[in-house]
């Protein structure tokens, strides 16, 4: 099947002040093959990220399951420009705080207090 999407591309500026540029208005189109579609009944558990706290959702009933594999292939252009100053808002509620996505820092345990005797 066929769908389309649109998204907003936006740069901050590496001075860190505004935007690099002006903010793109995209459309990506997809193409789907799907290779297999299989459904079935199962467990549901969301977990929190420091971006998404999805674990906070409840959940009342799941419904189905579905396992697909398949090819997506996409293609994307621009429709128009938005300023940079008009944009900007928009753009810093989008940015993630990457310093919380860094996987390559050791994260310490704090110790623990002991009592000496």
């Amino acid at each position: 099947g066929e769908g389309v999407n649109f998204n907003y591309k936006a740069i901050p500026a590496t001075n860190g002040l505004g935007l690099e540029w002006d903010a793109a208005l995209t459309i990506a189109r997809f193409e789907t093959i799907v290779r297999v579609n299989a459904e079935g009944t199962g467990d549901l558990q969301l977990g929190n990220t420091i971006h998404d706290p999805l674990g906070e959702v409840e959940i009342v009933e799941v419904i189905r399951g579905a396992f697909v594999e398949a090819d997506l292939i996409a293609s994307a252009q621009t429709l128009e420009y938005i300023s940079a100053e008009e944009f900007l808002p928009y753009a810093l509620g989008r940015t993630d705080d990457w310093s919380a996505l860094n996987t390559e820092i050791r994260r310490e345990v704090p110790a623990t207090k002991q009592k000496v005797t």
